[in-house]
């Protein structure tokens, strides 16, 4: 199996388990508040991390500097699932999950900002196409 294809289908994986991360999030809102999903969901990243974590204790050095990049990446997730969970509160799964992947435009802006990276005219077309899948569940 060649690692082109090893590639896609993880990538494939991954397009599957987001798309279906909003269901049970949005199940679970029904019946407590926010806050507390939040809570559960980092329990059990923390719970599945752990044994990673484990593995490599010897083989990351420490410092402040890590220590505060940590800290704001830790705070930047519960900001993001508390606004996951208000959207889903307000809104339907289906437009979390298609305004979520917009992520691809800001993804491609930032990688030509800082990276340099040189945005083709078919990269730039799917953006149109991605702006306008947005726009016409919009207006559903």
């Amino acid at each position: 199996m060649s690692d082109q294809f090893k590639g896609l289908s993880f990538a494939l994986l991954a397009t599957l388990g987001g798309g279906l991360y909003a269901i049970p999030y949005r199940l679970s809102l029904e019946t407590v508040a926010p806050l507390t999903v939040i809570w559960g969901v980092f329990l059990w990243a923390l719970l599945f991390s752990l044994p990673g974590a484990w593995l490599a204790r010897h083989q990351t050095k420490y410092s402040w500097k890590i220590g505060r990049i940590t800290l704001l990446i830790s705070l930047a997730g519960l900001l993001g699932n508390y606004a996951i969970c208000q959207a889903l509160n307000r809104a339907s799964p289906t437009m979390l999950v298609l305004l979520s992947r917009s992520e691809i435009i800001i993804a491609m802006l930032l990688s030509w900002l800082f990276l340099k990276e040189i945005i083709t005219a078919r990269v730039w077309l799917a953006v149109v196409v991605i702006i306008a899948g947005i726009i016409v569940m919009k207006l559903n």
